[in-house]
């Protein structure tokens, strides 16, 4: 195998790569500063017997071919402690030092600082990486997930992400658990660093993930159980006069589909069949038009009475752009449906209306995805399960079951009456 190789550049300069036999590859090229090929030849040769110019001094040909080695090995983290103590020895010998200590450790970053830059959706690694493979990844929830980082910085503080250890996290739950959160609150803070910890760990950034083992947080013990209108108060809220026709159709609309508040808004007049509504896209403040909730689309029934309000708003909406797109529930802006909070403060409005006041609604904790829960529960009475899964747009039956397990007035009305007439004259 020939010790080096002879090459010209465009300019006309001879450079030379010494052969690297450990690493099977050539050393960086080097140019001889010379264009004619004899007196580069001259000039190498010159350097194999008494070793290349470094700074007024000479440095070996085989010298240097053992620290393109080990700058090699340290890419790949093959590098050990006796090769760095060859390489300072090396160093020394011409003058030079390691002036700072060797460490086996990366440099460290403060636990609060790499979570918020994990979860940071323009820069992350991690993000990129779901992206990358077609994995849906919002905005809000990576702003939702550096809002739970707060909970870790006011445990941890200054703790290095790599100095945490089991044992602390455990105690870190038992700090959360103490907060009376709710239980699937307390899971989303544990998650926020959990994937960051899972996703170091498999791309080999730490060594162990300090959260295998830990256990999630009993979320169904600690919810609270979503209030819903009776039938007569479903009924008696579309009596009344509503402020703002939008927020009126949109609680029809989520009462007669089960969509959820996102959902709805992102509904543009192209999603309007004959007797069907498309579900195609759910609408996000920082996302804007996204998929639906599990990334399905699906179709339901439209009753005529609701297709008519929804044909009417569109026709109020008088922004400058193709009828087909224009959202049913506008805003002041055509690329942008109403804001929520309109639909929140109708919806509120015509409970205080019907006499559900502001106290009696935080008790019974009514809220407009409550239109969800009430759509679920009146139409298992009609059709089965697993149709009911298919309209609500379900995954698993499970969910679907936590939508329609309310008990309601009109039930304990007919199990009233279907126990007296089975037990009553035993009583």
């Amino acid at each position: 195998m020939r010790p080096f190789y002879l090459f010209r550049r465009e300019n006309g300069v001879i450079y030379v790569q010494f052969q690297n036999e450990a690493m099977h590859r050539r050393t960086t090229a080097k140019s001889t500063h010379e264009t004619n090929m004899a007196r580069a030849m001259t000039v190498v040769c010159d350097w194999m017997q008494n070793g290349i110019p470094v700074k007024g001094k000479r440095q070996a040909v085989a010298s240097s071919v053992a620290i393109n080695n080990l700058i090699a090995l340290a890419s790949k983290n093959q590098i050990d402690a006796d090769d760095v103590a060859r390489l300072s020895g090396f160093l020394e010998s011409f003058g030079y030092g390691l002036t700072n200590q060797v460490r086996d450790e990366r440099e460290k970053v403060r636990l609060v600082d790499h979570l918020t830059a994990f979860w940071d959706y323009d820069t992350s690694p991690y993000v990129l990486d779901k992206v990358a493979h077609d994995y849906d990844i919002g905005k809000r929830h990576c702003s939702d997930m550096v809002k739970r980082v707060s909970y870790w910085k006011e445990f941890f503080g200054d703790v290095f992400f790599e100095d945490v250890t089991t044992e602390r996290l455990r105690e870190f739950e038992i700090a959360l658990k103490a907060k009376n959160l709710a239980g699937a609150t307390r899971n989303y803070i544990m998650l926020a660093g959990k994937t960051a910890y899972k996703w170091a760990f498999e791309n080999k950034k730490i060594k162990e993930n300090p959260c295998v083992g830990l256990k999630r947080y009993n979320a169904k013990k600690t919810a609270k159980d979503r209030g819903v209108l009776t039938m007569d108060e479903a009924k008696a809220i579309f009596k009344i006069t509503w402020d703002d026709e939008r927020a009126r159709v949109a609680s029809l609309v989520a009462m007669t589909t089960g969509l959820r508040q996102g959902e709805i808004r992102a509904l543009r007049a192209c999603d309007i069949g004959e007797d069907r509504l498309y579900v195609r896209h759910n609408w996000e403040n920082t996302d804007g038009l996204k998929s639906p909730k599990n990334g399905h689309t699906r179709e339901l029934p439209l009753l005529p009475n609701v297709r008519d309000a929804l044909k009417a708003l569109v026709l109020q909406n008088k922004h400058e752009i193709p009828e087909a797109d224009k959202f049913i529930f506008w805003g002041s802006l055509p690329d942008k449906p109403i804001v929520e909070n309109l639909i929140l403060e109708g919806f509120k409005d015509a409970l205080e209306k019907i006499g559900i006041t502001e106290e009696v609604r935080v008790t019974r904790n009514i809220v407009f995805h409550s239109w969800r829960h009430f759509f679920g529960t009146t139409l298992s009475m009609q059709v089965n399960e697993r149709q009911t899964q298919l309209a609500l747009g379900h995954m698993t039956a499970a969910m679907t079951k936590h939508y329609i397990d309310h008990k309601t007035e009109e039930d304990l009305a007919v199990i009233s009456k279907a126990l007296d007439s089975a037990f009553g004259s035993a009583a």
